[in-house]
């Protein structure tokens, strides 16, 4: 019969510290309880048990084991002193490593003449003149394995005639080592786990196109400059960087609008990842306008630029605002006004949270235990 200890909620509670979840950070004390529990299973009467190692990885099993001894009761007697001449003998047949453990009380009045014990040939323990109360107790070591044997003489002229005996309580044990068989066993399993997988996406936003119209110089009555702030909504998500596109202005169609602003977007994914993908803004070759970019917040600027587009990464260093720098546009020209489009993406990274079951094999390294009767 082999048992598992994962499967023993059956058993009694001592056996029901076989749960690998409750025990998988175990003290010491726990490991011992359930290396404890195990032996006690082995010697009820279990074949073998199959223990998973991490329950006890803090324990040395092998030196745990060497601590357990069987003790036996040989004889457990209250016997007279002998008479007649004829000594009482006891003997016990012991394996190599047994102890043999003695007990023996004089309970009477009288003494006995001699007790012995003799390990094959040869005398262990000898005690003349064993007096009232007196009590001989001990352990012998087997180094081989042997007869014992226990003499109890008292052959003297009156004890020979019955007279003045004496009660001795005698007591008796072998005390034997257990020896135990452990095989390192391993097993496989297959798992499913539920997680929590995070994605992290990278959102372009382009912002709605401004279409800009500026004065000539002398028209008076109107501003031949504009300043535009550039404006983060921090709440969005991690904001990554920001871009810029002025164009000529153009009566685009709806599908040419979304051209530019997919334009812009792959742009401000080039310039982010540093990763060229060959994507060029038309420039805009109009000398009448001068463009300028406050850049307070001293966002880092990427190397593919022009006057009239950049991209710029922010410093997270620094302390982040909502409004991240101003375009300044302004009219060189006396006599014609100026028409452009400015195109604005605003780069933010978002985490999404997805439920997922990944499955996988898991190895579980278990102890097989089991008694050695050999």
């Amino acid at each position: 019969m082999t048992k598992e200890l994962n499967s023993l909620s059956e058993q009694s509670d001592k056996n029901s510290i076989t749960n690998t979840n409750n025990f998988a950070n175990s003290d010491v004390q726990s490991q011992k309880r359930i290396l404890d529990s195990t032996i006690n299973l082995l010697l009820e009467g279990s074949n073998e048990i199959i223990l998973p190692i991490d329950l006890i990885e803090n324990i040395n099993h092998q030196d745990y084991f060497k601590h357990y001894k069987d003790t036996f009761f040989l004889a457990n007697l209250f016997v007279e002193s002998p008479s007649k001449g004829l000594p009482l003998q006891y003997t016990y047949h012991l394996k190599k490593g047994e102890i043999f453990s003695y007990s023996i009380e004089n309970l009477g009045k009288y003494k006995v003449d001699e007790i012995s014990i003799v390990e094959g040939e040869a005398v262990r323990i000898q005690k003349n003149n064993f007096k009232k109360k007196d009590i001989l107790k001990g352990v012998i070591s087997l180094e081989e394995e042997n007869d014992v044997t226990l003499n109890i003489s008292n052959d003297n002229f009156f004890s020979n005639k019955g007279f003045f005996k004496t009660s001795l309580d005698i007591k008796i044990k072998k005390i034997s080592p257990i020896n135990f068989k452990t095989d390192l066993v391993s097993d496989t399993l297959f798992k499913a786990r539920n997680i929590v997988e995070v994605n992290i996406d990278t959102l372009y936003n382009v912002l709605p196109i401004n279409e800009i119209s500026i004065s000539p110089l002398l028209n008076i009555s109107e501003k031949s400059n504009i300043s535009i702030p550039i404006q983060v909504p921090i709440n969005q998500g991690n904001f990554l960087g920001w871009g810029y596109w002025i164009d000529k202005s153009s009566e685009s169609t709806p599908e040419g609008l979304d051209q530019n602003e997919v334009m812009l977007k792959l742009y401000g994914k080039q310039e982010l990842t540093s990763i060229d993908e060959g994507v060029n803004l038309p420039l805009l070759n109009n000398e009448q306008v001068s463009i300028t970019v406050d850049n307070f917040n001293f966002d880092q600027k990427t190397r593919n630029y022009h006057k009239n587009f950049a991209f710029y990464k922010i410093n997270p260093s620094i302390v982040q605002k909502e409004t991240r720098a101003y375009i300044e546009l302004s009219n060189q020209s006396k006599i014609n006004p100026v028409n452009v489009d400015l195109y604005v993406v605003l780069v933010f990274s978002r985490e999404k949270f997805f439920d997922k079951t990944i499955n996988f094999y898991e190895t579980i390294n278990s102890l097989k235990i089991s008694l050695d009767n050999e």
